[in-house]
């Protein structure tokens, strides 16, 4: 759904598409081997925890740059 979405809402070719969908899998297989390792060593509740806690931080971040790109707007400076 996605793909279609990018290709006919936001206008993009499908391999433009492609390319942005494919980075999710790339990180995923990434982080995944490296996430495994950990769980391993470390206990999986301390490690699920910290990836909320970074999650819930990117979140922040990314209403807060939100919230400053439409004051800017706004304000008529871009």
């Amino acid at each position: 759904m996605l793909s279609l979405y990018l290709q006919y809402a936001k206008g993009y070719t499908p391999r433009d598409a492609g390319a942005i969908l494919i980075a999710q899998p790339i990180m995923m297989s990434v982080v995944s081997s490296v996430a495994g390792r950990l769980s391993d060593k470390r206990d999986p509740h301390l490690l699920a925890s910290a990836g909320m806690s970074v999650i819930v931080f990117g979140i922040f971040l990314l209403n807060f740059f939100m919230q400053i790109r439409v004051i800017i707007s706004l304000s008529g400076v871009c």
